[in-house]
């Protein structure tokens, strides 16, 4: 056994497109420690099944992550997540997180810098930092970890 917790990750390709197909939420309460459910990427995308699953594990720790694209306004990011999120999370409760993997043409200067804007727009709005979410490879390559505030990291590792 491990010593971490496992959680998963949902997103609209959890569900068949017609949503005919969903997650068994009822199994995913009973198995896991956390779910991480995607808001939205960018400035203008709302995962269309966001709601219906944030909805369907209220009880359980859940996490509402955004992917952002570091070459795009951080401002107008960081509105469009909470545009998603702050109408149903629970700050005392839910956590959101930064889903950092999408580097584009981006150097980690800029990188980095986005990033830490929205750490800060975060942080204001609701009081503390969002989790940030990569893989080690990928943050050593593309971040300048020295360079951010202390923040809480969920770095992926897969078998």
């Amino acid at each position: 056994m491990t010593d971490y917790a496992f959680g998963v990750d949902i997103s609209k390709y959890q569900f068949s497109e017609d949503g005919s197909k969903k997650p068994d939420f009822e199994k995913v309460k009973a198995t896991c420690n956390f779910i991480a459910i995607r808001a939205g990427i960018s400035w203008g995308y709302t995962d269309p099944w966001f709601r219906y699953s944030w909805d369907a594990v209220r009880g359980m720790p859940r996490m509402a992550y955004h992917v952002p694209y570091f070459g795009e306004s951080a401002q107008r990011q960081m509105d469009n997540f909470f545009n998603i999120v702050e109408p149903v999370a629970d700050w005392r409760y839910d956590r959101l997180v930064l889903d950092c993997e999408v580097q584009g043409s981006n150097s980690p200067a800029v990188i980095t810098a986005t990033t830490n804007k929205m750490l800060a727009i975060c942080k204001a709005r609701t009081g503390r930092y969002p989790i940030v979410y990569s893989r080690a490879l990928w943050v050593n390559e593309h971040m300048r970890v020295k360079d951010m505030p202390k923040v809480d990291w969920w770095l992926a590792q897969y078998k």
